[in-house]
């Protein structure tokens, strides 16, 4: 359990959680960011990583997070 995680979450400097991998695939960022919910700390959770998009391709199963910036 990151134990650290909570404790940010508690002092208001956590902005959200990035998820890797469907909840079936990996249930364990899930079932944190289900618990942050459940104790009333509104924490976002994003679908993402630090993984070279160039280097893997996604398939339709992939959390993704889409942004739109305006401006350059």
């Amino acid at each position: 359990m990151p134990w650290e995680v909570v404790v940010h979450a508690a002092r208001g400097r956590l902005d959200f959680l990035s998820m890797e991998r469907t909840p079936l695939q990996e249930p364990g960022t899930f079932v944190l960011w289900k618990a942050l919910q459940s104790a009333g700390f509104r924490v976002a959770i994003t679908g993402g990583s630090d993984w070279s998009c160039l280097a893997q391709g996604f398939g339709e199963d992939t959390p993704r997070t889409d942004v739109i910036v305006e401006g350059s």
